[in-house]
């Protein structure tokens, strides 16, 4: 989404930026476990194996 390309143009890092969608979606996972939409740790977990 353009919103989306636009907030991560305008994240300034000395590394590479390749990592920082995994660590959106990762979060949004935290947050999904956080208010119960994801049932227990182990399922969370098996939602954000990247294999």
């Amino acid at each position: 989404m353009s919103h989306e390309k636009a907030k991560l143009d305008e994240i300034h890092y000395r590394y590479d930026k390749h990592w920082i969608p995994f660590q959106w979606a990762l979060a949004i996972c935290d947050d999904a476990r956080q208010q119960q939409k994801i049932a227990s740790d182990w399922l969370q977990q098996k939602v954000c194996e990247v294999s």
